[in-house]
């Protein structure tokens, strides 16, 4: 008599079907798919394939407006510079500071003159090595520069002292989030080296304040980037105390005729307070005549920045978004803080 299977034995051979089967299927159309190029290459497998026919379509369907790349790239530093140009904001222009007059010698002061903030920090990153300098842009305008402080700014010995303190990496972003620092120059120090070039540079002194931060790079809640406990009363988006005494120091000079007028230009993408534009507000006048919004200019909007200097165009741009005079007076501050969890290393 012929034996029945035994069921036992059909049901281990279905199950380890079912097993490999769903093995295969993932194998198939999840694994394989995220491994494509590495088992194209490793079997050799073609991945695409030529068919040539007789046919006149034409199959250029993206065409390019410009001849060469060449013509291309001199079109996108013109539209970077246009963009940094009408979307600058003209906060404050008292007594015609601004624009410039034709052939004008002015002071450039504050490290963010000779190290404009181009980008920000992640996929808002800049190529810097050709971009154009705030120098090279108000030259470009007829505007001459006090040559003897740019270069005092841009000497090996400043820049080593004093530069803006950013995190190198997301990385170290997520690690600490006191890194960053203003770190501006003592004005004793500016004015010490440099007073002897200012009468012939007074046409205007033009400050730059600059501001870092973005993408995986949150703003300290420390004082200025030093670390400090936040107490409430700092924080990275004012005026250093630094750059206060510089404000103090030109508005002390301006008094006594050596400059005209001060402009200060806010190199920010972030809402710096603006309480030193108001005397009443801030407590100090610190004669500052005019006030450009101009963000983070760009690869080339430097020379956008030029232009609104110089005259050429107008300031037509409007901020987005409310700078306070206090920061700390926004309701939104309350979730502006840095606190590491207990248990992180866990």
């Amino acid at each position: 008599m012929q034996k029945k299977p035994k069921v036992a034995l059909w049901s281990g051979l279905t199950a380890v079907s079912a097993v490999l089967t769903a093995a295969a299927m993932v194998a198939t159309f999840v694994v394989a798919p995220m491994y494509e190029t590495t088992i194209n290459v490793a079997t050799n497998a073609s991945t695409y394939k030529i068919i040539k026919g007789d046919t006149t379509e034409d199959t250029n369907y993206f065409t390019s407006d410009f001849a060469s790349d060449e013509e291309r790239e001199s079109y996108e530093e013109e539209l970077c510079a246009t963009v940094e140009s009408e979307g600058a904001a003209l906060l404050k222009n008292d007594n015609s500071a601004l624009p410039l007059a034709s052939g004008a010698k002015v002071s450039l002061f504050g490290r963010g003159s000779v190290d404009l903030m181009y980008g920000g920090t992640g996929s808002g990153a800049v190529d810097t090595s050709s971009a154009p300098t705030l120098k090279d842009a108000l030259t470009a305008e007829g505007i001459q520069v006090n040559e003897t402080l740019w270069n005092w700014y841009d000497s090996e010995d400043i820049t080593s002292k004093y530069s803006r303190v950013t995190p190198d990496a997301i990385a170290d972003a997520l690690a600490a989030n006191s890194q960053y620092d203003v770190n501006e120059a003592p004005w004793s120090e500016v004015e010490t080296a440099n007073s002897s070039s200012f009468a012939e540079y007074g046409d205007a002194a033009i400050v730059v304040f600059s501001r870092s931060g973005g993408e995986g790079a949150d703003l300290p809640s420390g004082d200025n980037g030093s670390g400090v406990e936040w107490t409430g009363t700092t924080n990275y988006l004012e005026l250093s105390q630094e750059e206060k005494d510089m404000l103090a120091g030109l508005k002390a000079l301006k008094d006594q005729g050596v400059f005209k007028s001060i402009v200060v230009l806010l190199n920010t993408s972030n809402a710096i307070e603006l309480d030193f534009l108001n005397p009443t507000i801030c407590g100090v006048d610190y004669g500052i005549d005019s006030c450009l919004w101009v963000g983070d200019v760009g690869q080339t909007g430097a020379n956008g920045v030029g232009w609104l200097l110089s005259g050429s165009v107008n300031p037509s741009g409007s901020l987005v978004d409310t700078f306070w005079y206090d920061n700390l007076a926004n309701p939104a501050v309350t979730n502006f803080y840095s606190r590491p969890y207990s248990n992180n290393a866990d």
